[in-house]
């Protein structure tokens, strides 16, 4: 069948909540570039989304980045988070746009059309049977599922690689090493189900927790290409967190007032830890807690010490590479919960 020579697009698609999420992500405006192309090709390919060189040659994120002379991290980047916002799915290898009748109304497309829909319904049930609807982080209810070790680092599109998850979790761990994920949410005292994991095959074959560290350890760090963090400065934040906790073991003094800061009045900071975040960050502070705010006001989350989680998520960004504005600038190949929020790449 001839290819389309054109698509529609929406004289809104910059108000779409998918295309500004990408938008925030990527300042640059490489991953809009590579959804673009994407429906380009599909549109040449003519087959209800599908994205292919030929009728059984399905086309790669190096075949993308190579046409759009994008660094190919960037392309697996873009094409993974398009993949968690539901903009595109993989099936038997090959890339599908998603609810491809919205870009094209060709007549002649019709059957084209519904077999999309069927091929797309098919693939969510064989994915919601085969992996579950529990997330294996929280336990909450699953409404997304999560490539364990992610693609951007070498992993797998496959069922022995993927997991339920609820779309904080999936957001909040983004291409960290599965290790640094759990431990983070320890650090900062948010729910993980210890004993779900251990006994989730898939996630045990890569990480243990260790009861004496109170800590996740990687079984085998040659399997996730991710440098770890640091169980060290991990413990100094814990013990930071749990130490103004444990005030009781202590001689009794006035706990010290916290204002409240932010947009949304929910940083809470004293005076002297104020001080801190100014002399620590003097050229970003107030950006800093801005997009700490926003995220809070955004998922319903808080925190015990919320200058603790300023220097984590800092701490993360060094380790990451990441340098120069922290919170408006830094926001390459990232997303928008917790470290997307500083640019780091969790």
């Amino acid at each position: 069948m001839a290819d389309v020579k054109w698509i529609k697009i929406d004289v809104n698609i910059f108000d779409n909540r998918k295309i500004k999420r990408l938008r925030r992500i990527d300042p640059g405006g490489r991953y809009i570039v590579v959804w673009f192309y994407l429906l380009t090709l599909a549109g040449k390919c003519n087959e209800g989304g599908k994205i292919s060189i030929a009728e059984d040659f399905p086309y790669s994120a190096s075949d993308i980045a190579d046409d759009l002379r994008i660094d190919g991290n960037t392309v697996e980047d873009a094409l993974e988070e398009m993949e968690k916002l539901e903009m595109i799915y993989f099936d038997d290898g090959f890339i599908y746009v998603s609810d491809w009748e919205n870009h094209q109304s060709t007549t002649e497309l019709d059957r084209y059309r519904e077999q999309a829909r069927e091929r797309q319904r098919r693939h969510r049930a064989k994915l919601q049977q085969a992996v579950g609807d529990v997330c294996v982080y929280c336990g909450e209810h699953a409404d997304t599922k999560d490539h364990v070790i992610p693609l951007s680092n070498g992993g797998a599109d496959d069922l022995d690689n993927l997991v339920p998850s609820c779309l904080a979790c999936n957001m909040e761990k983004t291409n960290d090493t599965l290790e640094n994920f759990l431990n983070r949410r320890l650090v900062m005292d948010e729910y993980v189900d210890i004993k779900g994991i251990e006994e989730n095959e898939k996630l045990n074959r890569y990480v243990t927790f260790d009861r004496d560290k109170k800590l996740f350890v990687t079984r085998d760090t040659s399997r996730q290409s991710v440098t770890s963090h640091g169980t060290d400065k991990i413990r100094e934040d814990k013990k930071e967190i749990r130490e103004e906790k444990n005030t009781d073991k202590a001689p009794a003094k006035p706990a010290p007032v916290r204002h409240r800061f932010g947009k949304y009045e929910n940083v809470l900071l004293s005076d002297e830890e104020l001080e801190k975040v100014k002399t620590e960050f003097p050229n970003d502070w107030q950006d800093r807690i801005e997009k700490l705010s926003e995220y809070m006001a955004s998922n319903g989350k808080s925190y015990k010490n919320y200058l603790a989680t300023i220097r984590n998520w800092k701490r993360m960004e060094d380790e990451r590479g990441y340098s120069g504005k922290s919170a408006a600038g830094n926001q390459g190949k990232t997303g928008t919960d917790e470290g997307r929020v500083f640019g780091i790449l969790i």
